[in-house]
C-alpha cells in the first residue's frame, strides 16, 4: 500500500517499525547506547500508541514485548555507567561495561535479532492491511481523556503510594506524552505543554525506578567482585533513592 494513502495513525506507526528494524541491524553491528536507546524508543512508541488506539484491533506482538525485555539490562547498565565519573569509580565502571558487553553478546548470539526482524515486518504489513480509519477528533478525545485520568492518579499519590503503582503511572505519562506527540507531528494537534508536563512527571517517576534498578545491579556485581568503592557507591545510591521517592510522593 502507498505511504500517503494509509491512514495518520497508521502511517507514523508504519515509520516506527521501519525505524526500528533499521536500528536493530544498527544494534546488531555496533551495540552503543545510542543505537540499543533509539530502537527502544520506536518500539516503545509503536506499543504505546497501539495500547491507546488498537488494543483490540492488533495488539502488540507478544515478540516485540520480548524484544523490549530483551534490552532491559542494555539500558539499565547504560543509565547507570552513565551516571558515574570513570576516575572516580574506575573499577566499578571497568566491571559494568564487561556485564554489558557480555549481556550484548548473549543476545545477538540468540535468535533475538533474526526474530524481532521477522516480527517487525510481519506486523508492518498486517497494520497496513488493516489501515483502521481513525478520524482526527477521536484520536484526540482518547489521548485528552487517558491524559486527564492519569493526571488525577498523580495527584492523590501520598507517602502509602506503592513502587508498584508508581512505576505503573510513569508509564501513563509516557504513553501520552507519546501519544500527544504523534498527533503534533501529524499536524492533528499542538500540545507542547502538555508533552512537557508528561516528560516532567514522567522523569521524576523514572529516577525512582532507576535508583532501584541500579541498586539491584549495584548489589549483583558486589556479591560477585566485592570492593570498596562498590560498596561506598552502593551506599550513596541507597541514600539518595530516599530522597527521590520523598520527592516522587508529593504529587
Amino acid at each position: 500500500m502507498v505511504l500517503m494513502q494509509l491512514h495518520p495513525l497508521t502511517r507514523y506507526l508504519a515509520y516506527q517499525l521501519y525505524h526500528a528494524r533499521i536500528m536493530l541491524g544498527t544494534l546488531s553491528r555496533e551495540g552503543g547506547e545510542e543505537e540499543v536507546h533509539a530502537f527502544r524508543v520506536a518500539l516503545r512508541r509503536v506499543r504505546s500508541l497501539v495500547k491507546l488506539y488498537l488494543k483490540h484491533i492488533l495488539p502488540f506482538p507478544a515478540e516485540l514485548k520480548s524484544a523490549v525485555r530483551g534490552t532491559n539490562t542494555l539500558r539499565e547498565l547504560d543509565v547507570l555507567i552513565g551516571s558515574l565519573t570513570p576516575a572516580e569509580y574506575p573499577q566499578t565502571v571497568k566491571a559494568l561495561k564487561r556485564m554489558r558487553r557480555e549481556h550484548l553478546e548473549t543476545l545477538l548470539r540468540s535468535d533475538f535479532a533474526e526474530t524481532t526482524r521477522k516480527v517487525l515486518l510481519e506486523y508492518c504489513n498486517d497494520l497496513c492491511n488493516a489501515n483502521p480509519p481513525l478520524p482526527a477528533e477521536k484520536l484526540l478525545r482518547r489521548i485528552e481523556g487517558h491524559f486527564t485520568a492519569s493526571l488525577e492518579v498523580y495527584r492523590s499519590i501520598s507517602v502509602q503510594t506503592r513502587q508498584k503503582e508508581l512505576h505503573r503511572l510513569r508509564i501513563d505519562f509516557k504513553n501520552a506524552r507519546y501519544g500527544f506527540e504523534f498527533l503534533r507531528d501529524e499536524g492533528i494537534g499542538e500540545e507542547d505543554a502538555k508533552i512537557a508536563e508528561c516528560k516532567k512527571i514522567q522523569n521524576a517517576l523514572g529516577a525512582v525506578q532507576d535508583g532501584y534498578n541500579q541498586i539491584e545491579w549495584l548489589k549483583k556485581l558486589y556479591k560477585h567482585q566485592p570492593c570498596e568503592e562498590t560498596k561506598r557507591l552502593l551506599k550513596e545510591r541507597k541514600q539518595g533513592l530516599k530522597k527521590l521517592k520523598a520527592a516522587s510522593r508529593l504529587g
